[in-house]
């Protein structure tokens, strides 16, 4: 009998409609609670809240987002120069960043910073959730702002936006690559006199948007006197000694750490 041991709709057995069936608590089935089925809350089916069809991310995005890193991945271990900068540096004939930022050439692959500057460290500045409405409703994306350098002298920062936060890292780590740039360092304080470039040589402002960042040299052994955004980015610059002082809408991080690096690039205008 249908009606007997579970075996009927919205019963309590294990197997048949009801128990793994349509709207039991069983092992599966549609609307159970069970191992999939249907609406279930098991590991599939449709509607569970499991791998497919329910609340977590969808086979298709997880097939899709795997084969984008495996082409990025391909790419990077493949890589064949398109511009004449990237053959000359693919061949050897440059052999330092700075032959290219010095002469002002615009870089247009991020392949050629990995190969000079091999020792490259990124920094996530920020990362939010932003959306943007359309016709068709809200679309929900991810903001990334990452910040590189060596350490050395070079920086750059760059932004990505996508819908899964892998993604936007890369993009922004490849737009940062491409926005590279080598500031002047120093020993600028005049409590200091060991000529090591652990500062900035001169007192300079940065300025981005309503933002306004003004860097003060300082004596070795301070430290970095800076908020969170400008202290990654002085780091990353190898800057190791700081006063720092700010205004404006400064818990915007993008216009933050352009005015610190505009206040870094000033750096290089001045006159030997």
């Amino acid at each position: 009998m249908r009606g007997r041991e579970g075996q009927e709709r919205g019963g309590f057995g294990g197997g048949g409609r009801g128990g793994s069936g349509r709207g039991g608590f069983g092992g599966g089935g549609r609307g159970g609670f069970g191992g999939g089925g249907r609406g279930g809350f098991g590991g599939g089916g449709r509607g569970g809240f499991g791998g497919g069809g329910g609340f977590g991310r969808s086979r298709e995005d997880v097939v899709d987002l795997k084969r984008r890193t495996r082409r990025v991945e391909t790419e990077k271990s493949t890589w064949i120069p398109k511009t004449e900068i990237g053959k000359k540096v693919a061949n050897g004939e440059i052999k330092s960043i700075d032959e290219i930022l010095e002469k002002n050439i615009r870089i247009k692959e991020p392949e050629i910073i990995e190969k000079l500057l091999p020792n490259l460290s990124e920094e996530i500045i920020e990362n939010k959730r932003v959306q943007r409405v359309t016709t068709n409703g809200r679309v929900m994306r991810f903001k990334v702002i990452v910040a590189v350098g060596d350490g050395d002298g070079h920086i750059g920062l760059g932004q990505g936006k996508a819908k899964e936060v892998p993604i936007a890292i890369a993009q922004a780590v490849r737009a940062a690559k491409l926005n590279i740039k080598k500031i002047k360092r120093g020993c600028g304080s005049w409590f200091c006199d060991c000529g090591k470039p652990h500062t900035v040589p001169i007192t300079v402002i940065g300025n981005s948007g309503s933002v306004s960042v003004k860097l003060i040299p300082a004596a070795g052994g301070l430290g970095l006197v800076a908020g969170e955004v400008t202290k990654k980015v002085l780091t990353l610059a190898g800057i190791k000694d700081m006063w720092s002082w700010s205004t404006g809408h400064t818990r915007t991080s993008l216009n933050l750490a352009q005015a610190t690096i505009d206040a870094l690039i000033k750096c290089t205008e001045i006159k030997k």
